[in-house]
């Protein structure tokens, strides 16, 4: 006859065996999240090659980088929501200004715009389906903010259930800046780029059209522009503003910047 301790130690031994052998999800291990030196998390991505931002950048986020600006938001005062009314050159100035922190710099971080590549790619998360979570545009609600649940506002980030590898937000809320054909050009290569076709006279347009992308769709879209291809549907210029619009950033160490 089995003790009563007997039976226990066999349920616990039973039980162990049940977690061992039940897979983990990437949005359940959040041990491999990282934090930077102004409390931004980055999750690595299974290809090696960059981490991603776990979440949209926030208000308060952007100003604790551009101290002393004003906050450029529409919907000002909620430091946890993504800040918009933000061009790509206001992006792109961002991750250089992150990435001249001292921390940052001392820890060999680079920071930029995902490519439109690294953007879809981090969206879908290993899936082949219309959005990272599936195809039915129903359970869309419990993933993102959008023009159904969002009350014609933005919210703040990471409310939502992640895509498979722990990242908020990809759908819905506001559309996200990417690198584009471009990819994320600095300051001085803006400024010499400028200066050259002022020199030979030619017109940004007679070089070659200047537009940039922006993915993910936005708390004032329908879910038919809220998938894991999604994009604005007009180009935007990069000076562009918009209460829609907003950025994540990815992560990269400076030897792989200068490759």
């Amino acid at each position: 006859m089995r003790t009563k301790t007997s039976n226990q130690t066999l349920l616990f031994s039973a039980l162990l065996a049940i977690l061992l052998i039940t897979p983990i999800s990437h949005a359940q291990a959040q041990d491999d999240v990282v934090t930077n030196s102004i409390g931004m998390k980055f999750k690595p991505m299974p290809n090696g090659k960059f981490t991603m931002g776990v979440y949209e950048v926030t208000q308060e986020q952007y100003m604790k980088v551009f101290l002393g600006l004003k906050n450029p938001s529409r919907f000002k005062d909620k430091k946890q929501n993504p800040v918009e009314m933000v061009s790509w050159y206001d992006a792109v100035d961002f991750c250089e200004a992150l990435s001249d922190l001292p921390a940052e710099k001392k820890a060999g971080h680079v920071y930029r715009l995902p490519t439109e590549e690294e953007w879809e790619y981090a969206c879908r998360a290993g899936t082949k389906t219309k959005y990272s979570f599936g195809d039915d545009a129903s359970k869309l609600g419990e993933f993102a903010w959008y023009t159904e649940n969002s009350g014609y506002s933005t919210h703040p980030v990471g409310q939502k259930k992640p895509n498979p590898w722990g990242l908020y937000d990809m759908h819905g809320n506001v559309y996200e800046w990417v690198g584009g054909k471009h990819g994320s050009l600095s300051m001085d290569q803006r400024e010499r780029r400028e200066a050259d076709l002022e020199e030979k006279d030619l017109s940004r347009e007679e070089i070659e059209p200047w537009y940039e992308d922006s993915r993910g769709g936005s708390w004032d879209d329908t879910a038919e522009f809220n998938t894991g291809s999604s994009e604005t549907s007009d180009s935007n210029e990069p000076e562009s503003r918009s209460r829609f619009q907003g950025f994540r950033v990815a992560r990269v160490s400076s030897s792989q910047a200068s490759k």
